[in-house]
């Protein structure tokens, strides 16, 4: 089969796997970010190696991956992945001085790229994003590929449209300016220009039928984390709904602080049952293209997703149980494949695993 996509990670958390599991997303998201600003740079050299080995062994050969430090573009490319990797950002107070984390992307952008690997920003999450630090982001880095968390949580969607919830009155307690816009969360970015074609927007478990057209007619895609997303507490996807509107689709892993495991088999099952709890069912065959050819388009790779001539051999060999007969061979891979069935990985047309 055609290797995996994984439309959206975070290779260098890998070793954090587990941390603050069960807590709320306002509470998870404050005890991630002060156990990272405790943590070594070699820590996460070694988490994102790590990452990229375990996302190879699940039978994946393409990422998109959100980076706080630069690190998982070298381990990507040591274990023969290929895929974007994005930079974030974090600038939360409007009377912030965010120039040295700026300078710091600006240099990582322009360092020679590993084969394979494109690389891009991220300015995190709206709540993260304050206005001055949003629109010097946009005006610097005009060119490059963008991505960022949107519509993921109920309070964020609260922080946004009306500058209430947890996350507000916590930057409100360190100082920080909040306001809020009478508009979602996808709207808000929209006015400021964040979305433009290519750009990947991540899990929109709180999107609306109205974002989402809007992202779809700014030719953006989309980035679905189901087992993130029932970890953290924060709803089902609209994947149905992303796919009417005429988004391009991919799933992808989140974490493994939330997900716990970086596995695309078990995100292709969850994003057929959870759609079905929705009431909005997708098919299996439809998830497996969302890790596979549709998500290759989502995150910009070309050549890649699917086994056939004039594409890059990027392969995996799975063994797969025996089934009912009258299944589909995708039915199969989606509802019996596992990552403990695959075999081999092949990519560029080298045997990696």
């Amino acid at each position: 089969m055609p290797g995996l996509v994984n439309g959206h990670t975070h290779l260098e958390l890998t070793s954090l796997r587990g941390l603050a599991d069960g807590l709320k997303f306002t509470d998870w998201i404050l005890e991630v970010t002060q156990a990272v600003l405790s943590l070594s740079a070699e820590f996460f050299v070694s988490s994102a190696a790590e990452g990229a080995l375990d996302c190879l062994q699940g039978g994946v050969t393409c990422i998109a991956d959100h980076s706080t430090f630069g690190f998982s573009s070298g381990a990507m490319a040591a274990v023969g992945l290929r895929g974007t990797v994005y930079r974030e950002m974090f600038c939360p107070d409007p009377e912030g001085d965010y120039s040295a984390q700026m300078d710091a992307v600006a240099h990582w952008l322009t360092e020679a790229c590993e084969p394979g690997i494109d690389r891009g920003v991220s300015c995190h999450a709206p709540y993260n994003a304050s206005s001055p630090a949003l629109e010097e982001v946009l005006a610097r880095f005009a060119r490059a590929r963008r991505s960022i968390h949107v519509a993921e949580s109920q309070d964020e969607i609260s922080y946004i449209a009306r500058g209430t919830g947890v996350m507000a009155e916590r930057h409100q307690a360190r100082g920080f300016a909040v306001t809020g816009h009478a508009i979602t969360p996808v709207e808000h970015l929209g006015r400021k220009g964040y979305w433009k074609p290519g750009t990947l927007a991540v899990h929109l478990t709180q999107a609306t039928e109205p974002d989402l057209s809007l992202l779809a007619v700014r030719q953006c895609s989309a980035a679905f984390c189901p087992s993130s997303n029932a970890a953290l507490g924060n709803g089902i996807p609209p994947i149905a709904a992303a796919r009417r509107a005429g988004l391009l689709c991919c799933l992808g892993t989140d974490s493994a602080i939330s997900s716990q495991r970086l596995d695309m088999f078990e995100e292709m099952r969850l994003a057929v049952l959870t759609s079905r709890i929705k009431g909005d069912p997708i098919t299996a065959c439809e998830a497996l293209d969302m890790a596979t050819m549709e998500a290759a388009r989502a995150i910009g790779v070309t050549e890649a997703g699917a086994i056939r001539p004039g594409f890059r051999a990027d392969i995996v060999a799975v063994a797969l149980p025996d089934g009912d007969p009258k299944q589909s061979l995708g039915e199969r891979i989606v509802w019996q494949g596992s990552r403990e069935c695959v075999r081999a990985v092949w990519t560029d047309g080298k045997r990696r695993l």
